[in-house]
């Protein structure tokens, strides 16, 4: 097998293909490829090329660029695993290529005579919408949950802005009426906690607590006693945020594995259409 491809120097065209911007999946499945030996076979794979070919050639087929491999995602649910934010939102972008690609075939004009391949592959895709619509309700494009992910998120996070408020405005109070005694005129932040920059010689006129030194030792970083209740809160609330966040993510983890059959045929399915058109494409 060895000798046959290198007369072919299969190996090499495989290389010059991998040195493309090409998906995972495209990769993936181009990594696997070997040579086919069956008249009936190979026939089909030069037609399903010259197919894709023609089709590339349109210049209107979307885009199989963003196409992820979820194997090892499905895999990891289906064993209770817990995927981040950005790896569930993948599934996102999967399902919007299905649903470009189903989009576009139902508003081409294409001959189905002429694009027998095409009609097939695409009408084996399920958009699997229930899903597509369930993460893109509760993740953002940044990864991050929206607000009304939960009604308790929503809550929570509510409390959690009319918390830094409150700090804030008897932060902003202090800055107004005693400027003598601070280095610079600004709220600042060290880890969870907001602060105030204090002359180190004027510690004595307010009460509170260190958080932090300045290298030159000439600023102490306090957080008064009036909002350390406020702190405190906050950092609670911010802690029942991250229960609620992983409870969530939990969540559609577990919605996910529901659909595993239909992804996992859908990742092989989206594995063979990607890298033919990549063939025919560069």
């Amino acid at each position: 097998m060895e000798k046959i491809f290198d007369i072919l120097e299969f190996n090499k065209i495989k290389e010059l293909i991998l040195k493309n911007n090409i998906n995972p999946l495209s990769r993936k499945k181009i990594n696997e490829l070997n040579p086919m030996f069956f008249d009936e076979i190979v026939q089909e794979a030069i037609m399903q090329t010259k197919e894709a070919y023609k089709l590339v050639n349109l210049g209107t087929f979307p885009s199989l660029g963003q196409i992820v491999d979820l194997t090892d995602y499905l895999d990891k649910v289906h064993k209770n695993g817990v995927l981040s934010l950005e790896e569930i939102y993948d599934f996102v972008i999967c399902l919007d290529v299905v649903k470009s690609i189903k989009d576009f075939l139902a508003n081409s004009k294409l001959l189905e005579e002429e694009f027998f391949y095409t009609y097939k592959y695409i009408r084996m895709l399920e958009p699997l919408n229930e899903l597509f619509d369930q993460i893109k309700y509760c993740v953002s494009p940044n990864f991050t949950l929206y607000d009304h992910a939960s009604s308790k998120l929503k809550q929570i996070r509510n409390s959690i802005r009319k918390c830094e408020i409150e700090i804030k405005d008897k932060l902003n109070s202090f800055l107004k009426n005693n400027s003598s005694i601070l280095s610079d005129n600004y709220i600042a932040s060290r880890g969870t906690h907001l602060v105030l920059p204090v002359k180190a010689s004027c510690k004595s006129q307010i009460k509170g607590i260190v958080v932090d030194v300045s290298s030159s030792n000439n600023t102490l970083f306090i957080e008064p006693y009036s909002v350390t209740e406020n702190n405190v809160m906050l950092e609670q609330l911010r802690y029942e945020e991250e229960i609620e966040i992983q409870r969530i993510i939990k969540s559609l983890c577990l919605y996910i594995d529901k659909f595993y059959e239909q992804l996992l045929k859908a990742n092989k399915k989206y594995g063979k259409a990607s890298s033919r058109i990549l063939f025919t494409s560069r």
